[in-house]
């Protein structure tokens, strides 16, 4: 199907959106602290650390590092670098960071003609966080969207992004040999069958004392066998019955469910719970044969909101995990802020919590270490407490 046809079935849902203010529930969730950065972004947790990075080009941006103190977050340095999207933590504080339209690395621009998506990758040295050394970088064509280790290894796997655009550069995954930081290197490549545009992030999760790998893009999210690390084999699909983009994957720890963020670009609502920019839930206890379970849509916002408002607009489910053993999830939702979702049973999907600041653009969620942190484009990063 293609995406004015995914358009038109998701605007069959009536789009409403809710007056602005501001809406949190103190009760459940509380700011314990709060970083003003120029942007906010991705977040990687690394142990004992936390990098935030920023999406815009603008010279402010880059790398922001974080220790994680006995009770507090401490901001420990910061490495400035045009045009981030992501970041991957190895190894001894060392980061790959993945550029897409912003140049091959920190502030160096691309060597290919401007026609399309160029970036790539480039390993820096965070050891000492408060003086960030800059080593080797790599050009891929189509450049990085996200990029996502796999465990235990010196592998890094990039992803396109999953979107129409990336389909003219083959939907390739390059699979990258960061063993020596000063020369990363193309180990191997893998095209999805079931996302010609490739994936648009990449989840590595041991299930069953089995690495597997989940590839979520424009036909839904294929599900590798990891046995080979240099040679995914797709062995399960979880397509989903409406979509934009299928943006992130977060399976439980239990490895039997997984849900998914459909990152609806092109049209969305921020109230309802309609389908369009949902989080969709399956039951993988069967990789090969995932089960449909329920889908839980956009529940507030801002106005205007539309077809054609701007990301900055959107109320859309983009990056989030579950909470550590159970079966609850927190989500950024954009524009619709933050929330914390009981989904223990996916019938009837509960609301624990949310937080909305007036101005929020949260663009990650995460649970890590009994605290929510929220990156957010406005706001910068945030740390939540929930409340019992």
């Amino acid at each position: 199907m293609g995406l004015s046809a995914r358009i038109m079935t998701l605007l069959a849902v009536l789009l409403v959106a809710v007056p602005a203010g501001a809406q949190t529930s103190a009760a459940s969730l509380e700011v314990v602290q709060k970083f003003q950065l120029p942007d906010g972004n991705e977040i990687e947790f690394d142990g004992g650390r936390v990098y935030v990075n920023g999406y815009a080009s603008s010279p402010n941006t880059g790398v922001h590092v974080f220790e994680l103190g006995k009770s507090k977050l401490r901001h420990t340095g910061d490495l400035l670098c045009q045009g981030i999207n992501d970041v991957a933590a190895m190894d001894r504080g060392f980061i790959a960071i993945g550029f897409q339209q912003g140049g091959v690395g920190c502030n160096k621009p691309s060597s290919l003609p401007v026609t399309g998506f160029s970036g790539g990758v480039q390993i820096a040295d965070m050891s000492d966080p408060a003086r960030g050394l800059l080593l080797g970088t790599i050009e891929l064509p189509g450049g990085v969207h996200t990029l996502t280790r796999l465990p235990g290894t010196d592998l890094v796997f990039t992803a396109l992004g999953g979107a129409d655009a990336y389909a003219a550069f083959q939907g390739l995954t390059h699979i990258l040999d960061v063993s020596d930081p000063d020369k990363p290197e193309i180990a191997a490549t893998y095209r999805s069958e079931l996302n010609p545009a490739g994936c648009h992030d990449i989840l590595f999760q041991e299930i069953d004392r089995k690495m597997i790998g989940f590839c979520p893009g424009l036909g839904g999210t294929e599900i590798w066998d990891m046995s080979d690390p240099l040679k995914p084999v797709a062995i399960g699909r979880m397509p989903l019955p409406a979509a934009q983009l299928p943006h992130r994957v977060a399976v439980s720890a239990d490895g039997k469910m997984a849900a998914i963020s459909d990152e609806a670009y092109a049209g969305h609502a921020c109230a309802g719970g309609g389908p369009i920019g949902a989080m969709w839930f399956y039951d993988i206890s069967d990789l090969a044969n995932p089960k449909f379970l329920n889908f839980y849509g956009p529940q507030r916002g801002m106005l205007p909101v539309g077809a054609v408002s701007g990301q900055s607009l959107s109320c859309t489910a983009h990056n989030f995990n579950f909470i550590g053993n159970t079966y609850s999830v927190v989500i950024a939702w954009i524009a619709g802020g933050t929330q914390v979702l009981d989904v223990s049973d996916p019938a009837a999907i509960k609301e624990v919590a949310f937080y909305r600041p007036d101005d929020a653009i949260a663009m990650s969620s995460y649970w890590y270490r009994g605290k929510i942190y929220v990156a957010d484009r406005n706001r910068g990063l945030e740390v939540l407490k929930l409340t019992p």
